[in-house]
């Protein structure tokens, strides 16, 4: 079935919309859910409110593309979730040392020092275009969809410390650009 066959479920609230999105799209949700929370149970409550989150949402949302929608709602979720868990007890695990390393780069600016959220989501979506295919995906891939350096470098057949070297120019070369495009950083 296809994202606009999908989509049409919705809008006609029929609940096979969510056993297609399930069968399409589970392993993504799961994946984002895993990359982000680690414990199994957190992945499934994510799983689950994924697809509440798409029912309320589609209709009247339209989301062309539909994969990015539905990882947009899952990431989101996951984070949410973990924020709660974090609220009641520090874990250090692969994802809170992603953000930590853009951490220096996108420290939350002030109201009267900074762009708004959405400005500096544009530049870094500039930034993005402007770098190759590989980088892009590895930058993604680490910081949107938290997956770990181990797991990165497992898949990409390099090891650990080429990965970290890797992205660590493509932070120094983002936070260039910001300041380029007069963020403080």
């Amino acid at each position: 079935m296809d994202d606009s066959q999908i989509i049409s479920l919705f809008f006609l609230r029929d609940q096979g919309a969510i056993s297609a999105v399930q069968e399409q799209y589970g392993s993504l949700v799961r994946r984002i859910g895993r990359n982000i929370l680690r414990q199994e149970e957190d992945v499934a409550e994510c799983e689950s409110d994924t697809y509440l989150g798409l029912w309320n949402a589609i209709p009247p949302e339209k989301p062309d593309p539909l994969a990015a929608f539905i990882a947009k709602i899952a990431r989101n979720i996951a984070l949410n979730c973990r924020r709660r868990h974090l609220a009641d007890k520090r874990r250090g695990d692969s994802f809170g040392v992603s953000m930590e390393e853009l951490g220096d780069i996108l420290a939350a600016p002030s109201v009267e020092e900074q762009f708004s959220a959405a400005e500096l989501g544009r530049a870094i979506d500039r930034f993005l275009q402007d770098e190759d295919t590989e980088s892009r995906k590895l930058f993604l891939r680490r910081y949107w969809f938290g997956e770990s350096v181990s797991t990165l470098a497992e898949e990409l057949d390099l090891g650990e410390n080429a990965i970290s070297a890797r992205l660590s120019r493509i932070r120094k070369r983002l936070k260039k650009y910001l300041i380029k495009e007069g963020f403080t950083v």
